[in-house]
């Protein structure tokens, strides 16, 4: 059987859906827990 990739949930769930409406800045940094942590706050 083929994957028909328009049947696919391709947004994830609604609250992501919702987060990437709102437009949010992109996080390009480093793969360190600390830094993700201080991007957020």
């Amino acid at each position: 059987q083929m994957n028909n990739p328009q049947n696919q949930n391709m947004g994830g769930s609604a609250a992501f859906r919702e987060f990437c409406i709102m437009n949010p800045p992109e996080f390009i940094g480093e793969y360190v827990p600390a830094k993700a942590r201080e991007w957020i706050l």
